[in-house]
């Protein structure tokens, strides 16, 4: 079976090729017996596999049936694992790209960070966007292993502007991307142009720099309003960035 775009090809990356484990999995029968998974019903061979994953109508259902076949709680299935590995190198490349000055090693970080995002994923909760989900979650645990943050250390942890004023960076992208994180600028850009407000995420970044409970008193205070108050707009804000972050990687897939 020739190369499919996209797949790993260098086996050193997941422990085996995607030829060498199509040719595998088709010889002993392993899809024949996913089938037997109601979303995987009729697919009888890689090949069918692949087929139905790049269905935008099947997609979603090919990857909720691999997750839980790949999770440790589900079916711990070895194989379903390197399938999704291998279904997500293009996540790991992007991922690569992106960190790759964070550590000469990044590409068996992320690798190895992907294959334990696989293997907890919560396949009973979360149901559909399997890459976008991957993608999400392994760069936060990447960014937390390699730039940990200290929430009652600030002088440990990142800030994404000096001054705190994101409307300034989201003007600015193409200078601030060259001393901040590109795709979280890219993220913010996204997040503003479709109508995140610019005070919500100033405030967002009030309290990433105050740090703690008392802090979020004293950035309260500042803006005329209550701590509960406070939370509440942080917490939507948060939502909306993470809405923003899965709708442009979804739309750059």
């Amino acid at each position: 079976m020739s190369s499919v775009a996209g797949m790993f090809t260098d086996a050193s990356v997941v422990g085996c090729s995607w030829d060498a484990l199509a040719g595998r999995l088709d010889r002993d029968g392993v899809i024949a017996r996913w089938s037997a998974e109601p979303e995987l019903a009729g697919i009888g061979c890689v090949a069918d596999l692949v087929s139905a994953w790049r269905d935008p109508a099947r997609t979603h259902l090919v990857g909720d049936a691999l997750a839980r076949l790949s999770a440790v709680d589900g079916g711990d299935d070895a194989d379903a694992l390197l399938v999704v590995l291998h279904l997500a190198s293009p996540v790991v490349w992007r991922l690569v790209g992106r960190l790759r000055d964070l550590d000469p090693d990044i590409t068996s970080i992320v690798t190895a960070e992907l294959c334990c995002q696989v293997r907890c994923y919560r396949w009973r909760t979360r149901r559909g966007g399997l890459l976008t989900n991957l993608e999400l979650d392994t760069r936060a645990a990447v960014l937390a292993e390699l730039r940990p943050s200290d929430r009652y250390h600030p002088e440990r942890v990142e800030r994404v502007t000096d001054d705190g004023d994101i409307a300034r960076l989201v003007t600015t992208a193409p200078e601030a991307s060259q001393t901040t994180d590109g795709q979280l600028v890219e993220v913010l850009c996204w997040a503003v142009d479709r109508g995140v407000n610019c005070e919500d995420i100033n405030l967002l970044l009030a309290c990433q720099r105050a740090r703690g409970r008392r802090g979020d008193l004293a950035v309260a205070a500042a803006h005329q309003m209550s701590v509960r108050t406070l939370y509440r707009r942080r917490a939507r804000v948060l939502d909306q960035l993470r809405a923003a972050a899965g709708d442009l990687l979804a739309a750059s897939a």
